[in-house]
């Protein structure tokens, strides 16, 4: 018999990543199957607008700027709504298995429907939560313009040292404040649904949690591995392959110029990937703050170490037979 996933436990940085991945090898199979019936038809449908004028392009027809644009429109709108039903459905699959009192392997339908069942009030959340994000993006604003005028001193000075300076504190401070912002943001949505709280509610668990006795540090630092990881398969994709298209197309002259039909073309594969791969990051990311929220949870409230006192006397953690009696 497999051991069960304990949730409310105070775990470090590594156990609590480590957390999150086992959750994932424990329900796989299910998590994959509630993906291709809840998610995925929202990404075929927003990828299926932008692959007939790829293939146009590929043939030689030229293209409306116009029409591109509006098709364009379409499809991200369509591809941030599977992205909150994403959201959504991750956060329904560890509620359901945490709350199953079985083998902790909720059957992805029932999840599906719960995930549907929570999309309405979801929609006003998330808009909420896109709103916060961008508010406090403003704080990178500062950073970018701090950057941006230690550089031009440096190359006014001609100093490199100040310029490689600058440089790394822009990088150190750019993922630093992104990871405190995903640490804000990020996580309220699952705090909704769990809670069955509203944003501004879920808002204040949130920070209080993010705050809470040694929970600040752990917290930015889950997030910063989460955000990289998203970089990583998201971003790192991407940019490979637009870039490699652009070379052999301009090896093969037919791309003399930088042309609108291809830029056009170039943008529409990078979406296209984007498409394909933001899902599984942002899947492997929620899936590590829904472990860490537990994980601040029991820090801040210490829940499950309550739980163990109220139960001492009542039921018993071990299995007498492998005591050693030794007189």
């Amino acid at each position: 018999m497999t051991e069960r996933l304990i949730f409310s436990k105070e775990r470090t940085m590594g156990q609590t990543i480590s957390f999150a991945f086992l959750v994932y090898r424990h329900n796989w199979k299910n998590f994959w199957k509630g993906m291709l019936t809840a998610v995925l038809p929202w990404i075929v449908g927003s990828a299926i607008l932008i692959v007939p004028f790829l293939i146009g392009k590929s043939q030689g027809s030229s293209v409306d700027p116009d029409a591109f644009a509006f098709i364009v429109f379409l499809s991200v709108l369509i591809y941030f709504f599977s992205f909150l039903v994403l959201n959504t459905y991750v956060n329904e699959h560890i509620i359901a298995i945490k709350n199953d009192t079985g083998d902790q392997r909720p059957h992805f339908k029932q999840v599906v429907r719960q995930t549907y069942k929570a999309l309405p009030t979801n929609i006003l959340n998330f808009i909420l939560d896109t709103i916060l994000f961008f508010m406090l993006m403003s704080v990178l604003g500062a950073v970018w313009i701090f950057s941006f005028a230690t550089i031009s001193f440096g190359v006014a000075s001609g100093s490199v040292i100040i310029i490689g300076i600058a440089l790394l504190v822009n990088f150190l401070l750019f993922w630093l404040l992104g990871s405190y912002l995903c640490a804000c943001t990020g996580p309220i949505i699952f705090i909704c649904q769990y809670e069955k709280v509203g944003f501004f509610k879920a808002l204040e668990i949130n920070f209080s949690y993010l705050h809470a006795r040694k929970g600040f540090w752990p917290s930015i630092l889950i997030t910063l591995f989460g955000f990289l990881l998203m970089y990583i398969i998201s971003i790192n994709i991407t940019t490979p392959v637009a870039l490699v298209y652009g070379i052999i197309e301009y090896n093969s002259g037919s791309m003399t110029s930088f042309s609108d039909d291809n830029m056009l073309t170039i943008f529409g594969i990078s979406q296209l990937i984007l498409a394909i791969t933001w899902p599984l990051s942002a899947f492997i990311m929620m899936m590590i703050f829904g472990a860490n929220y537990f994980c601040q949870k029991e820090r801040a409230l210490g829940t499950g170490l309550k739980e163990k006192i109220e139960n001492i006397g009542i039921t018993k953690d071990y299995d007498s037979s492998k005591l050693e009696i030794n007189f």
